[in-house]
Protein backbone atom coordinates (compact mmCIF):
# COMPACT_ATOMS: atom_id res chain seq x y z
CA UNK A 1 0.00 0.00 0.00
CA UNK A 2 1.50 3.33 -0.83
CA UNK A 3 1.75 6.42 1.26
CA UNK A 4 -1.13 8.17 0.11
CA UNK A 5 -3.05 5.62 0.62
CA UNK A 6 -2.34 5.40 4.80
CA UNK A 7 -2.23 8.99 5.06
CA UNK A 8 -5.77 8.84 3.75
CA UNK A 9 -7.13 6.08 6.27
CA UNK A 10 -5.28 8.06 8.97
CA UNK A 11 -7.08 11.53 8.05
CA UNK A 12 -10.57 8.86 7.97
CA UNK A 13 -9.87 7.59 11.35
CA UNK A 14 -9.48 10.83 12.37
CA UNK A 15 -12.55 12.12 10.83
CA UNK A 16 -14.68 8.79 12.49
CA UNK A 17 -13.27 10.16 15.96
CA UNK A 18 -14.09 13.85 15.53
CA UNK A 19 -17.61 12.58 14.69
CA UNK A 20 -18.17 9.80 17.20
CA UNK A 21 -16.88 12.64 19.95
CA UNK A 22 -19.05 15.45 18.53
CA UNK A 23 -21.68 13.20 18.49
CA UNK A 24 -21.18 12.39 22.47
CA UNK A 25 -20.25 15.74 23.44
CA UNK A 26 -23.90 16.56 22.05
CA UNK A 27 -25.55 13.67 23.47
CA UNK A 28 -24.42 13.27 26.91
CA UNK A 29 -23.34 16.61 27.94
CA UNK A 30 -19.73 15.48 27.58
CA UNK A 31 -17.45 18.31 27.80
CA UNK A 32 -15.24 17.44 24.93
CA UNK A 33 -15.91 20.57 23.38
CA UNK A 34 -15.00 23.23 26.53
CA UNK A 35 -11.66 20.86 25.90
CA UNK A 36 -10.55 20.94 22.31
CA UNK A 37 -11.77 24.81 22.66
CA UNK A 38 -14.86 23.53 20.07
CA UNK A 39 -18.21 23.18 20.65
CA UNK A 40 -19.56 19.51 19.85
CA UNK A 41 -21.00 20.68 16.78
CA UNK A 42 -17.76 22.13 15.13
CA UNK A 43 -15.91 18.57 16.45
CA UNK A 44 -18.63 16.93 14.45
CA UNK A 45 -18.59 18.64 11.44
CA UNK A 46 -14.43 18.93 11.85
CA UNK A 47 -14.57 15.41 12.04
CA UNK A 48 -17.01 15.04 8.54
CA UNK A 49 -14.56 17.24 7.09
CA UNK A 50 -11.61 15.05 7.98
CA UNK A 51 -13.43 11.81 7.02
CA UNK A 52 -14.44 13.02 3.50
CA UNK A 53 -10.73 14.77 2.58
CA UNK A 54 -9.65 11.07 3.61
CA UNK A 55 -12.06 9.23 1.06
CA UNK A 56 -11.74 11.74 -1.68
CA UNK A 57 -7.84 11.16 -1.53
CA UNK A 58 -8.10 7.11 -1.16
CA UNK A 59 -10.82 6.93 -3.73
CA UNK A 60 -10.25 10.26 -6.25
CA UNK A 61 -6.46 10.57 -6.01
CA UNK A 62 -4.70 7.88 -8.65
CA UNK A 63 -1.16 6.59 -7.13
CA UNK A 64 1.38 8.20 -8.64
CA UNK A 65 2.53 5.21 -11.69
CA UNK A 66 5.73 4.02 -11.28
CA UNK A 67 8.37 5.67 -13.69
CA UNK A 68 9.20 2.68 -16.45
CA UNK A 69 12.09 1.14 -16.22
CA UNK A 70 14.68 2.30 -19.19
CA UNK A 71 16.42 -0.81 -20.71
CA UNK A 72 19.69 0.55 -20.61
CA UNK A 73 21.16 -2.29 -22.76
CA UNK A 74 18.90 -1.02 -25.93
CA UNK A 75 20.81 2.12 -25.75
CA UNK A 76 24.06 0.59 -25.38
CA UNK A 77 23.35 -1.57 -28.50
CA UNK A 78 21.86 1.88 -29.93
CA UNK A 79 25.26 3.19 -29.03
CA UNK A 80 27.65 0.74 -30.25
CA UNK A 81 25.46 0.39 -33.69
CA UNK A 82 26.47 4.13 -34.09
CA UNK A 83 30.21 3.68 -33.51
CA UNK A 84 30.32 1.04 -35.64
CA UNK A 85 28.24 2.65 -38.54
CA UNK A 86 30.81 5.98 -37.42
CA UNK A 87 33.84 2.95 -38.18
CA UNK A 88 32.96 2.17 -41.52
CA UNK A 89 32.20 5.74 -42.24
CA UNK A 90 35.94 6.36 -41.35
CA UNK A 91 37.79 3.17 -43.17
CA UNK A 92 36.16 4.12 -46.31
CA UNK A 93 37.04 7.83 -46.20
CA UNK A 94 40.30 6.58 -45.35
CA UNK A 95 39.81 4.69 -48.63
CA UNK A 96 38.99 7.26 -50.83
CA UNK A 97 41.63 9.59 -49.59
CA UNK A 98 44.23 6.50 -50.38
CA UNK A 99 42.78 6.49 -53.67
CA UNK A 100 42.76 10.46 -54.11
CA UNK A 101 46.05 10.29 -53.53
CA UNK A 102 47.11 7.44 -55.47
CA UNK A 103 45.44 9.82 -58.37
CA UNK A 104 46.81 12.67 -57.51
CA UNK A 105 50.33 11.11 -57.60
CA UNK A 106 49.43 9.78 -61.20
CA UNK A 107 48.43 12.87 -62.38
CA UNK A 108 52.00 14.20 -60.77
CA UNK A 109 53.71 11.80 -62.81
CA UNK A 110 51.80 12.39 -65.66
CA UNK A 111 52.40 15.74 -65.70
CA UNK A 112 56.19 15.63 -64.83
CA UNK A 113 56.68 13.14 -67.89
CA UNK A 114 57.95 14.57 -71.11
CA UNK A 115 55.53 14.27 -74.17
CA UNK A 116 56.54 11.64 -76.59
CA UNK A 117 57.86 14.07 -79.10
CA UNK A 118 60.60 15.46 -76.54
CA UNK A 119 62.13 12.39 -76.60
CA UNK A 120 62.72 12.48 -80.35
CA UNK A 121 65.61 14.37 -81.40
CA UNK A 122 63.20 15.82 -83.60
CA UNK A 123 60.53 18.15 -84.22
CA UNK A 124 56.55 17.54 -84.96
CA UNK A 125 57.02 19.52 -87.85
CA UNK A 126 60.43 18.00 -89.28
CA UNK A 127 58.75 15.60 -92.20
CA UNK A 128 61.69 15.36 -93.61
CA UNK A 129 63.44 13.31 -91.86
CA UNK A 130 60.83 10.70 -93.02
CA UNK A 131 62.45 8.34 -95.61
CA UNK A 132 61.29 9.37 -98.68
CA UNK A 133 60.24 12.74 -98.01
CA UNK A 134 62.64 15.25 -99.58
CA UNK A 135 62.33 19.21 -98.96
CA UNK A 136 59.76 19.78 -101.95
CA UNK A 137 57.50 16.56 -100.89
CA UNK A 138 57.39 18.25 -97.43
CA UNK A 139 56.67 21.78 -98.78
CA UNK A 140 54.02 20.24 -101.19
CA UNK A 141 52.08 18.55 -97.53
CA UNK A 142 52.64 21.11 -96.16
CA UNK A 143 50.86 23.20 -98.64
CA UNK A 144 48.16 21.01 -98.61
CA UNK A 145 47.43 20.94 -94.61
CA UNK A 146 49.71 17.73 -93.91
CA UNK A 147 52.31 19.74 -91.48
CA UNK A 148 52.77 17.61 -88.70
CA UNK A 149 53.54 13.71 -88.12
CA UNK A 150 50.07 13.20 -86.43
CA UNK A 151 48.10 14.60 -89.74
CA UNK A 152 50.34 12.62 -92.00
CA UNK A 153 50.09 9.27 -89.98
CA UNK A 154 46.37 9.72 -90.03
CA UNK A 155 46.13 10.37 -93.91
CA UNK A 156 45.32 7.54 -96.31
CA UNK A 157 48.06 6.85 -99.36
CA UNK A 158 45.32 8.52 -101.61
CA UNK A 159 45.24 12.03 -100.28
CA UNK A 160 49.26 12.17 -99.98
CA UNK A 161 49.36 11.22 -103.80
CA UNK A 162 46.81 13.67 -104.40
CA UNK A 163 48.71 16.60 -102.32
CA UNK A 164 52.00 15.11 -104.21
CA UNK A 165 50.07 15.92 -107.67
CA UNK A 166 48.70 19.02 -106.59
CA UNK A 167 52.34 20.39 -105.69
CA UNK A 168 53.18 19.24 -109.51
CA UNK A 169 55.02 16.29 -108.55
CA UNK A 170 53.78 12.57 -109.20
CA UNK A 171 57.04 9.95 -108.28
CA UNK A 172 57.23 9.07 -105.11
CA UNK A 173 57.88 5.69 -104.56
CA UNK A 174 57.85 5.63 -100.85
CA UNK A 175 54.38 7.14 -99.93
CA UNK A 176 52.89 3.94 -99.22
CA UNK A 177 55.50 3.68 -96.22
CA UNK A 178 54.82 7.69 -94.82
CA UNK A 179 52.23 7.10 -92.85
CA UNK A 180 53.70 4.41 -90.86
CA UNK A 181 56.52 6.04 -90.28
CA UNK A 182 54.77 8.99 -89.39
CA UNK A 183 53.26 6.68 -86.61
CA UNK A 184 56.36 5.49 -85.03
CA UNK A 185 57.40 9.21 -84.75
CA UNK A 186 53.23 10.08 -83.30
CA UNK A 187 54.33 6.98 -80.54
CA UNK A 188 57.73 8.41 -79.67
CA UNK A 189 58.94 5.37 -80.63
CA UNK A 190 62.38 6.56 -82.61
CA UNK A 191 63.87 2.70 -82.27
CA UNK A 192 61.22 1.80 -84.24
CA UNK A 193 61.15 4.14 -86.90
CA UNK A 194 65.31 3.75 -87.63
CA UNK A 195 64.54 -0.03 -87.47
CA UNK A 196 61.46 -0.19 -89.67
CA UNK A 197 63.13 2.67 -91.85
CA UNK A 198 66.41 0.10 -92.45
CA UNK A 199 64.00 -1.95 -93.52
CA UNK A 200 63.08 -0.21 -96.47
CA UNK A 201 64.30 -1.08 -100.16
CA UNK A 202 64.50 2.06 -102.27
CA UNK A 203 61.84 4.04 -99.95
CA UNK A 204 59.64 0.99 -100.01
CA UNK A 205 58.77 -1.58 -97.60
CA UNK A 206 60.13 -4.97 -98.61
Amino acid sequence: MSAKNWIAILIIIVGIIGIIAGFLNNAFGDPVGSFLTFSALQVFWLGVLWAVVGLILLLFMPDRAPEPAVDVSRFDRIETQIRGFEGRVQEVDNRFQAKLGDFDTRVKTLEAAPSAFAKLPVSDDDLEVLEGVGPKFAAALRAAGIDTFARLANSTESELRIAIENAGMSFAPSIPTWARQAQYLVNGDWEGFQEYVRRLTAGRDA
